[in-house]
């Protein structure tokens, strides 16, 4: 699928993630992912799987489920604008919990190498993620 970049501009202006950044920066980001669409259902990521990829979601819904032993429990339900993936990244570990879409869903996608390239290009988007991964961890270790 084709990336029009200045169609995605206004969400991301929304986030806190790229509040700093003017139009031209966020055009330079927002040539960086690639547009990939999902069907209802689709395991985005898998849990323990090895970190690949960055996501921001444009469009649909994407429900967060852990598994432990045979108990599923669904931690979150991120939604247009929400972005997931990082923690694996930055922290190089496995993935935590299992990325389902629950409708018609349209991503952004950085990969691995990408997604470093973004951060080192944009330090304040390293920090912004590095604080809210932290804070994620900390609130599963209080579960």
């Amino acid at each position: 699928m084709e990336n029009n970049s200045t169609a995605y501009i206004p969400l991301l202006k929304l986030q806190y993630l790229f509040q700093d950044l003017d139009d031209n920066q966020l055009e330079l980001v927002v040539k960086k992912f690639e547009v990939e669409p999902v069907s209802p259902s689709d395991v985005v990521i898998s849990q323990r799987e090895a970190g690949r990829y960055f996501y921001v979601i444009v469009k649909g819904k994407v429900g967060v489920i852990q598994t432990a032993g045979r108990k599923k429990q669904q931690l979150n339900i991120l939604k247009p604008g929400d972005y997931f993936g990082e923690e694996a990244l930055l922290f190089r570990q496995p993935n935590k919990a299992d990325y389902i879409s629950y409708s018609r869903t349209i991503l952004l996608r950085l990969n691995y190498e990408q997604f470093f390239e973004l951060l080192q290009e944009f330090p304040e988007i390293k920090q912004i993620l590095l604080a809210t991964a932290e804070s994620r961890q900390l609130l599963r270790r209080e579960r």
